[in-house]
């Protein structure tokens, strides 16, 4: 017999109660299974490309990409979570911290007086900045040493520009120092195509002993390019031959990784105090960011204030609304220091900003 109850209930009634009973529960499951492959795959995604990142093409490239793309299947997700069981959004905002936070590496370290003995320092790759917001950042930050990559033919504009540094040249590098520049020289132990990318400049800071090494790794443009494009399916489905006419990326991987090796060797080499900085053409993740880190100190990961991202300068990305977001210019504390400030250029015109670090010698 037909339940007169149910039979007085109007169609839209009746759908709704079904929808309650049957396909509420089943649209539920299917929204915390969604999620859950979400925050599974992210979590996998984001511990491949902190350790080993570059090893494959595809996530080597992603590396390069903006970090906010990892969040982008949030747009379907948390829609569909509001309207079917919004307590799956707590696990969503735990992975927009995750990347965030945690893997943007945001840092708030707070200003405060340097002390005596404290050495400041600003980098900055100057073949790719605004004269004008630098020195405006110079004249803030009014630091104890200026290097610069890519700085060829610099040198007499500094030395009228900073009148009581001496100003000293290796190559594309420039150093500006207050202290005294004992010794200047090119790191012959690690070259691209010959040609030295770092050099090591010896100082006497406050009575002691101090190393300044500047690197200018090779940027990774043209590759970035070649394998976005249709030489990427060459790459992975090409026979040898094809192979042997350009070089793969996984030769090209492995000519970069060499490279870090090379230079992290030359830092767990040198027997006095010393600081690290410049432009590494590298993602601070990712096992070639991580070789070359091996025994340094980041100063952003340590004292940073903000993101901070220093390239590329000003964009049309819509993900980033027009700003940088990537860590390719660092300062690192090696024996000897600890980083207590680091800050990246404000503004937009350099496509590298330049980047303050403060650093506080070690007791004993």
């Amino acid at each position: 017999m037909t339940d007169p109850a149910a039979s007085s209930q109007s169609p839209t009634a009746l759908l709704a109660a079904a929808w309650r009973q049957q396909w509420r529960p089943r649209v539920q499951r299917t929204a915390r299974w969604l999620s859950g492959i979400y925050l599974a795959g992210l979590t996998v995604l984001l511990a491949w490309l902190e350790w080993h990142g570059e090893r494959w093409w595809p996530t080597g490239i992603l590396l390069f990409a903006p970090p906010q793309a990892l969040l982008l299947p949030l747009l379907l997700l948390c829609p569909f979570c509001v309207a079917v069981r919004a307590r799956m959004l707590w696990p969503l905002a735990g992975a927009i911290a995750l990347v965030v936070l945690g893997f943007m590496s945001f840092r708030w370290t707070p200003r405060y007086a340097p002390g005596r003995s404290h050495v400041s320092l600003v980098t900055h790759n100057a073949g790719q900045g605004s004269r004008g917001q630098f020195y405006d950042f110079v004249a803030a930050e009014n630091p104890d040493i200026i290097a610069l990559q890519d700085a060829r033919g610099r040198a007499a504009e500094l030395g009228r520009k900073y009148p009581t540094h001496r100003v000293i040249t290796r190559g594309e590098f420039c150093l500006a120092s207050r202290f005294p520049v004992l010794h200047s020289d090119s790191v012959e132990q690690a070259k691209w195509f010959n040609r030295p990318v770092a050099a090591r400049f010896e100082l006497l800071c406050h009575d002691r002993p101090l190393i300044i090494y500047t690197v200018h790794l090779p940027t990774p443009r043209r590759e970035l390019s070649r394998f976005l494009s249709g030489r990427a399916i060459v790459d992975v489905f090409a026979d040898e031959d094809a192979a042997r006419r350009s070089l793969s990326y996984d030769a090209w991987t492995r000519a970069r990784l060499k490279l870090a090796n090379d230079l992290a060797g030359v830092f767990a080499r040198e027997s006095l105090p010393f600081i690290v900085c410049g432009d590494f053409n590298t993602p601070d993740h990712g096992v070639i960011y991580h070789t070359i880190a091996r025994g340094l100190t980041d100063a952003h990961l340590s004292a940073g204030r903000g993101w901070g991202f220093t390239f590329p300068g000003s964009t049309r990305n819509p993900l980033t609304l027009g700003g940088p977001w990537l860590r390719l210019d660092y300062a690192f504390a090696g024996r000897g220091w600890t980083p207590v400030y680091c800050a990246p250029e404000p503004g937009r015109r350099s496509q590298h900003c330049a980047v303050v670090a403060r650093f506080a010698p070690k007791a004993g």
